[in-house]
């Protein structure tokens, strides 16, 4: 779990240290070209390793926490395909759909296979909405 913080950290601290360069090139070139110095603080360099409040989770590594209405909840992140004519979902996941918040069971393959359920059941509804009728052959 360390070693993954870590990782994330640096990540992090590279992409806060390539938007600080920005931001001092930006502010060099202004001061270039109007011959003062620019207003305000100079920017403070971003600090390297994870942040006392990084977090890890040891049954669900794939989820984060995310802010959901006034609280945080440990949540995924999920994004849809959808069929363009019918609206019918063919691909990817949904989320807070039916009044689904999270999934139930943990680990990749079980939560396809929930997450299969879960686009069946959008898509009957959306298609009964739709008026399309099918009959058991």
């Amino acid at each position: 779990a360390k070693a993954v913080l870590e990782e994330r950290a640096k990540v992090r601290f590279e992409k806060e240290l390539a938007e600080h360069e920005q931001k001092l090139a930006q502010r060099k070139a202004k001061e270039e070209k109007t011959g003062r110095k620019p207003r305000g603080k100079t920017p403070k360099p971003p600090e390297p390793g994870p942040w006392p409040k990084d977090q890890y989770n040891f049954t669900d590594p794939e989820s984060r926490i995310m802010k959901s209405g006034g609280s945080f909840e440990q949540c995924d992140n999920f994004q849809a395909a959808v069929e363009v004519e019918t609206m019918l979902i063919v691909g990817g996941f949904i989320k807070e759909v039916l009044g689904f918040r999270r999934f139930m069971l943990r680990g990749m393959e079980k939560v396809g296979l929930e997450s299969d359920l879960l686009k069946s059941s959008y898509n009957l509804k959306k298609m009964d909405h739709l008026g399309m009728r099918f009959s058991a052959s």
